[in-house]
């Protein structure tokens, strides 16, 4: 800050925020490819594997819909200037959305990586 001066309560509560909402994005990307064994890369779009993994988009608004709001404010010089089109509850909902189909997909997730036995060396 310039001066040495403390950074303002906005200041310090959008950053928080768009470290928060840049993490649930990032979720949006790597969950599916958990859920469906997705090893390498994959040549379809977060959107597309969202779609294989978990079917109905409805069942995830706002996850999608908090990993729209990030590509600009990590790709574009601009950011969020002109307005944030998502807020604390989107951020919420879309953690509670993430954490239900996980939950709903915990069996597949516990197949696709339990360990084999002697898959781990031994001493």
């Amino acid at each position: 800050m310039p001066g040495g001066a403390d950074p303002g309560p906005y200041w310090l509560s959008g950053y928080f925020f768009n470290s928060a909402i840049q993490r649930i994005a990032a979720s949006y990307d790597r969950v599916p490819k958990l859920v469906l064994g997705v090893r390498d890369r994959d040549p379809r779009s977060a959107h597309e594997l969202m779609a294989a993994a978990f079917g109905d988009q409805a069942r995830f608004t706002s996850w999608k819909s908090v990993y729209l709001e990030v590509n600009p404010l990590k790709h574009w010089a601009i950011g969020l200037a002109e307005k944030r089109q998502v807020g604390k509850e989107d951020a919420v909902r879309a953690l509670e959305e993430m954490l239900d189909l996980m939950e709903a997909s915990k069996m597949k997730l516990k197949e696709q990586y339990q360990r084999v036995e002697g898959d781990v060396p031994s001493d």
